[in-house]
């Protein structure tokens, strides 16, 4: 939530669908009619904000495993002999 905070994200209809087929890749527009007509939408927006900042945290994480060298980048590729 704070992260979706920080970085000034806003949803949009296909966030939200995003959100609906994690969790009925089958009909996921039943499940926003449902969630929508049940009072649920706001955990519906919840869910969907959420799922679009992991989405984006994971585009942006450098990830390091713990006693391995990390890749070179492609600017530092070793030089050919």
């Amino acid at each position: 939530d704070a992260l979706f905070r920080h970085e000034n994200m806003d949803l949009t209809d296909e966030d939200i669908l995003a959100a609906c087929r994690a969790m009925n890749p089958a009909d996921p527009t039943t499940v926003r009619r449902q969630m929508e007509g049940n009072g649920q939408g706001f955990v519906l927006r919840e869910t969907a904000g959420r799922l679009k900042a992991n989405r984006w945290l994971l585009e942006h994480a450098n990830v390091v495993i713990e006693g391995q060298q990390p890749a070179p980048a492609a600017e530092e590729a070793p030089k050919a002999e």
